[in-house]
Order: C-alpha cells, then sequence, then structure tokens
C-alpha cells in the first residue's frame, strides 16, 4: 500500500530530487536510512552510548556503499554463485 504526499523541498533539494529517475523510490530511500539511524540511536541509547559522531555514520554509509557494488559486479557474482555451487555439491563430514 502506498500513501501520496505532497512535500516542500528548498530549491537545491528540490533540483537533485527532481534529476533522478525515480522521485519517489529517492525519497522513501532517504526516510528508511533515516528510520536506520533513528533505530540505531535508540538501540545506542539502551546500552548508554548516547551520541554517535557523524563520521562513524559516514563510514558505515561507505562501506555499505562499496558491499553493494561488489555485489552488483557481474564477474564477482559469478565467482560467488560458482563458489556456492561448488560448496553445495559436497557432501557434510559426519
Amino acid at each position: 500500500m502506498t500513501t501520496k504526499f505532497t512535500i516542500s523541498l528548498p530549491d537545491e533539494l528540490a533540483e537533485y530530487v527532481r534529476a533522478t529517475d525515480n522521485a519517489s523510490g529517492y525519497i522513501a530511500e532517504a526516510v528508511r536510512r533515516q528510520m536506520a539511524i533513528d533505530a540505531t540511536r535508540r538501540a545506542n541509547a539502551l546500552v548508554g552510548v548516547h551520541e554517535i559522531p557523524p563520521e562513524v555514520y559516514e563510514q558505515m554509509d561507505a562501506e555499505v556503499a562499496e558491499l553493494r557494488k561488489r555485489w552488483a559486479d557481474p564477474e564477482r557474482r559469478a565467482y560467488l554463485d560458482a563458489k556456492l555451487a561448488e560448496f553445495g555439491g559436497r557432501r557434510r563430514p559426519r
């Protein structure tokens, strides 16, 4: 199910979002990321960590982007699929 929203953005943000192929998808992903950040902050607060430097979040974003790039690489995907098939065909030791 989806809900339609009308939002106002500053000009520089509106231009950026307009330039994407799918503005709704782009904004939905931004909200999902913010939800994940909020959930992480709540979880950290439960164990006594109340402030995480923005650099830590930037590092995590960079690591996730690198993983996504590696997963999207067709050669790497073929290699991993072959390894999975190889290991899947082996018998488990008793």
